[in-house]
């Protein structure tokens, strides 16, 4: 029994080796996908994709937890914020992806952005982080610094950063800063990255 991992670092797709026989794949059919409600004004999110749902009443602004959800092309996302629904396009899932649905904006106009999750453990002694923009009432990208080193740099808004990877530390400076800002928008004045964490900074 062979076992390979899917891109997402969770899902794992499998085959059979016969000695001295035949191979037979068994590709994993599913994704994992989280609604991630950026909305302010603590709007309530619903979603599904696919006719599976991920959530039908998440109060923003919150992280939930991952769903399975079946693999495939064109499928149909119905996402609503306070009951309104949005206007939002097919998706693709990729078998053995996780996935993040970011439901970002107004909650008149709100937006739904898909971003893909790499959630396989960096090497041991490094940490792995990223920065993923949901403000709805600032515009310009983003910057993440970590013990004075930028790691994220412009996210915009419904974005996401790609993961850094950096060796793990311990009580350092993390800041999330705009140029519209003269102070940081989110701070940690000792922030622990420890040795094989995978972590996101939702804004």
């Amino acid at each position: 029994l062979v076992l390979t991992a899917g891109s997402g670092g969770v899902l794992v797709h499998a085959a059979t080796l016969v000695q001295d026989g035949g191979v037979t794949a068994y590709k994993n059919g599913s994704a994992r996908v989280r609604l991630a409600a950026g909305t302010p004004g603590n709007a309530t999110v619903a979603a599904s994709i696919g006719g599976q749902s991920l959530a039908t009443g998440q109060r923003a602004p919150s992280v939930g937890s991952y769903r399975l959800v079946t693999a495939g092309s064109a499928l149909v996302l119905a996402a609503s914020v306070n009951g309104t629904p949005l206007d939002a396009p097919a998706l693709t899932l990729k078998a053995g992806a996780d996935y993040t649905l970011l439901v970002h904006g107004d909650p008149a106009a709100a937006q739904a952005a898909l971003l893909a999750d790499d959630n396989r453990l960096p090497a041991t002694g490094n940490a792995k982080i990223r920065l993923v923009n949901a403000l709805a009432n600032l515009e310009g990208g983003l910057t993440l610094n970590v013990n004075y080193s930028a790691l994220a740099i412009e996210v915009a808004p419904g974005a996401a950063s790609d993961p850094v990877a950096l060796a793990q530390v311990s009580d350092v400076p993390l800041e999330v800063i705009s140029p519209l800002s003269a102070q940081p928008l989110y701070a940690i004045a000792e922030a622990d990255l420890l040795s094989r964490g995978v972590y996101t900074v939702f804004m």
